[in-house]
């Protein structure tokens, strides 16, 4: 296992001296930092999003939950909503 270091540096130096290979490395090497904060700001877009849909769609959840458990006693009417009870069963929490 003392040797994976090892070969792994002396793969890198040899990328870095092959005319092909080297400039790309220096550029791969340059671009790291743009390459996360990339990835951050893509995280940040996502999660807001998820956070938008959330806030959209709590309402009509609570609305096919009281469609679903609409017989007394709070139990699920599936013969006559089985469609809201299919969506809130796959949606649940």
């Amino acid at each position: 296992m003392t040797h994976l270091p090892h070969s792994f540096l002396k793969l890198v130096h040899i990328f870095s001296v092959n005319p092909h290979l080297g400039p790309l490395q220096i550029s791969l090497g340059r671009m790291i930092f743009d390459i996360l904060k990339f990835f951050f700001l893509y995280t940040l877009v996502l999660f807001a999003f998820g956070c938008g849909m959330n806030q959209l769609m709590w309402y009509y959840a609570e609305l096919e939950m009281k469609k679903c458990y609409s017989l007394p006693g709070g139990l699920p009417d599936t013969d006559n909503e089985d469609q809201a009870c299919f969506i809130w069963r796959r949606w649940a929490k």
